[in-house]
C-alpha cells in the first residue's frame, strides 16, 4: 500500500488536486478562524488513519493542509505537523495492529472501542491543538 500511495500524494502535488482540494475546503471553511481548520483536520487525518495506514494518510493529507495553510495565512508548518500527528489517533475502532491483538485477547467489542475511543479521540484533538499553537508558532 505505500508503494501506491506515496507516488499519490506526489501525484496530487505535482498535478494541483491538492490545490484544488484546499481551495473548495476554504470555499466551506472561510469564515472559520485558523484553529478550527485545524481542528477539522486533525479530526479528517484521525478518519482517513482509520482507513488506511497512518503514514499513508500522512501522505496524502499533508499537501492538502499545506494549501490549506496558505490559504488561510497560517504557517504550513504547523498544518503539516497537525496532520502528522492526527494520523495517530487512531483509537476509535480496532484497526491498529496493537488495538486488534488488545480487542483479540481482551475480549473487547468494537462498541468499547467506539465509546472509550470516541472520548480519547476528543480529548487528543482538544490537547493537540493548543500544543501546537503553542509550541509552533
Amino acid at each position: 500500500m505505500m508503494a501506491g500511495l506515496i507516488p499519490f500524494g506526489l501525484a496530487m502535488q505535482s498535478t494541483g488536486t491538492a490545490s484544488w482540494i484546499a481551495e473548495q475546503l476554504l470555499v466551506i471553511l472561510q469564515n472559520f478562524p485558523s484553529w478550527v481548520i485545524l481542528a477539522c483536520l486533525a479530526a479528517l487525518a484521525a478518519l482517513f488513519s482509520l482507513l488506511m495506514s497512518n503514514i499513508g494518510a500522512t501522505v496524502v493529507l499533508v499537501p492538502i493542509a499545506m494549501h490549506l495553510a496558505v490559504g488561510v495565512g497560517a504557517d504550513p508548518r504547523l498544518f503539516a505537523i497537525v496532520v502528522a500527528l492526527g494520523t495517530s489517533n487512531a483509537f476509535l475502532i480496532p484497526t491498529h495492529q496493537v488495538s486488534t491483538i488488545v480487542c483479540g485477547s481482551g475480549g473487547f467489542q468494537t462498541r468499547h472501542f467506539l465509546i472509550v475511543g470516541g472520548l480519547l479521540s476528543l480529548v487528543y484533538i482538544s490537547v493537540l491543538i493548543p500544543s501546537s499553537y503553542l509550541f509552533l508558532s
